[in-house]
């Protein structure tokens, strides 16, 4: 009878090992990977960024001043005027490797933008200091808005 109990606590045992380890593995990998365009089109439908406009190649790099060759690809809208803080960038890494050093450079640009806004416009200052900062997979995600977190869940969504 003894056995019998030695092993079915052997059984469960292992079982349950199995299942904890298999459980607790963590994958890196995004379920699927979206285009810029998909992303932008699931930011649309989750906020008003009619009034944002496209930044280009050269606003980009005179706002962020990145390696290009840790960037595969951007997205930016900026707002319409030098008096407002709502910014959206999307970038892609090269590399999982270029993302920490891509996140750094968005700091900085972070901290150059609460210095604009600080002092001059009190309600921007504050937008900014609730930005989003966040990455999945070789993605990147920054958002200066009242609707930051709707976009963040539109960004997240993107990869489902």
């Amino acid at each position: 009878m003894k056995k019998g109990y030695r092993i079915i606590s052997i059984v469960f045992l292992l079982m349950f090992s199995i299942t904890w380890i298999s459980g607790c593995t963590k994958s890196d990998k995004v379920e699927k990977e979206p285009s810029m365009a998909e992303i932008w089109e699931n930011i649309k439908k989750s906020s008003d960024v009619s009034e944002m406009i496209k930044g280009d190649q050269k606003d980009f790099d005179k706002l962020y001043d990145m390696d290009k060759d840790e960037v595969e690809e951007f997205l930016l809208y900026l707002a319409p005027s030098n008096i407002r803080s709502d910014e959206v960038a999307v970038i892609k890494a090269n590399k999982k490797d270029d993302i920490d050093d891509i996140i750094d450079d968005i700091k900085d640009r972070i901290e150059d933008k609460k210095e604009g806004f600080k002092a001059y416009i009190p309600e921007e200052y504050e937008l900014i200091q609730k930005h989003v900062l966040t990455s999945k997979g070789n993605y990147i995600l920054f958002v200066v808005s009242k609707d930051a977190e709707k976009i963040e869940e539109a960004f997240e969504n993107s990869f489902k």
